[in-house]
């Protein structure tokens, strides 16, 4: 058993969770911002809170996705967890997956860089973002307009349907697999539309408790858009905001970490 020291260390036997790993899926938390390189900070802060307060040094393992994809999603989480590469994955619900799942039209990328228009995937029977795979992605620009065509075609349930099938597939991997799972709610700037923004922070924290997962809320830096928190183009998140996340996230996976031992 692990063991609390005078000085409010953890103490831990060799065996127990050396070096453990966790997985980091979600988009832009994971790959960072190419004019800003947030990565280093986001993680040295979280590996810091951890180091510091137990003494466990982890490590992360980064998975780049196609973020508008749930079987892609799917796929790269169930890699980490089958080949053992994992001991916790976190997973982030990117905003650019919610405005896709609301909105009646898509951009589609041909073989040769020809870029054209198509309808929401995800809104034909049986598809699941997989038909032409890496080709078609979400609108943000007019993001208005484009939801209110998707609220004329009852767009709102087909987000909710399948975000919540995307997460009570992940729980079901995890679960089976003996791995610890967090999610993280949507982190949305002024690029998404503000009564989209807090209909979706409900809603996904809705989602979340109805299938009792570990969730990490976001609402109000959501719904203040701070460009404090997030960069000139309303999307990736700054410096300070990675910060905020990092110390929310460390605690967590500092509890979720004790808690093995």
């Amino acid at each position: 058993m692990a063991q609390l020291t005078t000085k409010g260390r953890l103490e831990t036997k060799p065996e127990q969770l050396r070096d453990p790993q966790v997985g980091i899926v979600g988009g832009c938390l994971s790959t960072g911002s190419r004019n800003v390189g947030l990565d280093s900070v986001y993680h040295r802060i979280v590996r810091r809170e951890i180091r510091e307060m137990t003494g466990i040094e982890i490590r992360f393992r980064l998975a780049r996705q196609d973020v508008a994809n749930t079987q892609v999603i799917r796929a790269v989480v169930t890699d980490l967890i089958d080949g053992k590469k994992v001991n916790c994955v976190v997973f982030s619900i990117r905003p650019y997956l919610n405005l896709g799942l609301q909105t009646l039209v898509w951009r589609k990328l041909g073989t040769h860089g020809i870029r054209g228009l198509a309808l929401n995937p995800y809104c034909f029977p049986g598809a699941n973002g997989s038909p032409g795979s890496g080709s078609l992605f979400p609108v943000v620009r007019w993001a208005k307009l484009n939801l209110a065509l998707g609220n004329l075609f009852g767009l709102g349930r087909l987000h909710d349907r399948v975000i919540t099938e995307l997460l009570r597939d992940l729980k079901c991997i995890s679960i089976a697999a003996r791995v610890q799972l967090i999610v993280l709610g949507p982190l949305m700037g002024r690029a998404y539309p503000e009564p989209f923004r807090r209909a979706i922070c409900r809603r996904c924290r809705q989602i979340a408790a109805k299938l009792d997962l570990d969730y990490l809320d976001f609402t109000a830096m959501s719904s203040s858009a701070s460009p404090e928190h997030f960069a000139g183009d309303g999307i990736h998140l700054t410096a300070v905001a990675h910060r905020l996340l990092a110390d929310v996230l460390g605690v967590r996976l500092r509890k979720r970490l004790i808690a093995q031992c």
